[in-house]
């Protein structure tokens, strides 16, 4: 071969090895672009994917917290109410409790009001319950010469009995008063003038035998008679207040004793002298309690 052939050849063989060699080097590379690529393209569909499912996460999570706001504004709202219903329900029982204060304060005021009234009536019992008994002291030594046959003194109800059987004081029959009956009449009015707030109570009492002619018509005329004489006698000649003395006929309604027998029936033929101080001071505390 003439050389210079040769050096015309080798020239374009190197270049030709030198084409194939970047050629070759230029496939690797868009090859590995290509990779480059597909994983690129891989990667970005899984952050799309990842994306979506965030996209739904967040959806999600706004929805659930529409859901918490929704559910804290109705809580918020029952918790008002609530605390509204505490508020009334406490305003309530304070008020109740006062009211009940308030009754309980009253109660107490009128317990030691009415526990004031019962003290001073027990003190103004206790005070005509000595009157009397001292007036029933000076009785029984007035009328110390009398026998239980004929009268009897006794207290009660709050009211001194005088009770004079009709032997004492009248005839057999009769309205008409006899020595000893105006002795004892005198006696007594002795006793019951020094007492001006007494209320005096004359009440005439028989048997049940029925009037047998004469000068009365039953024994409702008798015994209002009899004690009319005995007020007239105590207020004409002994000078008790008329304003005090009252008389009455009981007729045979009010027996002490049987009518059955001889005895009862003369325990039953009496007059009675009922003698009670004035209740001035006991009605005054009434009248003071319903003020």
């Amino acid at each position: 071969m003439n050389k210079y052939l040769l050096f015309l050849i080798i020239p374009l063989l190197t270049t030709a090895c030198v084409g194939k060699k970047k050629f070759l080097t230029e496939v690797s590379q868009r090859q590995n672009c290509e990779k480059k690529a597909a994983q690129l393209e891989q990667d970005l569909r899984y952050a799309q994917a990842r994306m979506a499912e965030q996209d739904k996460s967040l959806t999600d999570l706004n929805a659930n917290l529409r859901q918490l706001e929704n559910d804290k504004g109705r809580l918020t709202t029952e918790l008002k109410y609530k605390e509204q219903q505490i508020n009334d329900i406490t305003d309530q029982r304070l008020s109740q409790k006062q009211q009940m204060e308030a009754a309980l304060a009253a109660k107490a005021k009128e317990l030691e009001a009415r526990e004031q009234v019962i003290a001073d009536l027990q003190r103004a019992i206790a005070q005509r319950d000595e009157k009397l008994n001292g007036i029933l002291t000076k009785i029984q030594i007035a009328l110390a010469q009398y026998t239980a046959e004929d009268l009897s003194v006794e207290v009660k109800n709050g009211k001194l009995y005088v009770a004079l059987s009709d032997k004492l004081l009248f005839e057999s029959g009769s309205a008409k008063l006899d020595r000893r009956g105006r002795d004892a009449l005198s006696s007594l009015s002795n006793v019951l003038s020094k007492y001006p707030d007494l209320d005096i109570i004359v009440e005439g009492h028989t048997d049940n035998v029925p009037m047998k002619g004469g000068a009365f018509a039953d024994n409702w005329d008798l015994s209002v008679i009899r004690a009319t004489a005995v007020v007239r006698l105590l207020t004409k000649d002994y000078a008790l207040n008329p304003n005090q003395v009252t008389a009455a006929g009981r007729s045979e309604f009010q027996p002490k004793a049987s009518n059955e027998s001889r005895e009862g029936r003369a325990l039953n033929r009496r007059t009675e002298i009922i003698i009670a101080p004035k209740l001035n001071d006991i009605f005054s505390v009434l009248q003071q309690q319903n003020r």
